[in-house]
């Protein structure tokens, strides 16, 4: 069923796809919930994602943007690693970290489009700030 989009998806494709990587089961399935216009592909932690394109590599080029949080406590990857191998496969990709650390992940500010607190962005916030 329709329901109301809440990622303002004008400036994406039909049905994007969305890489959501974060240990936290609340965040996933909060991003399921209101993100009926995507397809959320989500992972726990960097190394499953990893896992999941290294099976699938022709997987990447349908991603549209990436989310993925900063510290992971079932992962010594973090999410600047995570975004240093994704850069590998799809040099292009917009990565975004959202993370409860926001100061620690400013660090690393290279490896991100952008880094947003947890606590503060919007999925049409979020889309908002892609270049697509």
């Amino acid at each position: 069923p329709k329901g109301r989009s809440v990622i303002g998806y004008e400036k994406l494709k039909a049905q994007p796809q969305i890489l959501l990587v974060d240990d936290d089961l609340f965040i996933l399935d909060m991003w399921k919930l209101e993100s009926q216009d995507a397809e959320i592909i989500s992972f726990r932690s960097p190394t499953e994602c990893l896992r999941y394109l290294k099976d699938k590599p022709d997987a990447i080029d349908q991603v549209q943007f990436v989310v993925t949080d900063f510290l992971f406590n079932n992962d010594a990857m973090n999410g600047a690693e995570l975004a240093r191998q994704l850069k590998k496969l799809r040099p292009e990709l917009e990565i975004f970290a959202a993370t409860d650390a926001p100061k620690l992940a400013a660090a690393a500010t290279s490896e991100f489009k952008d880094v947003l607190s947890k606590r503060v962005y919007s999925c049409e916030e979020l889309a908002s700030r892609t270049s697509l």
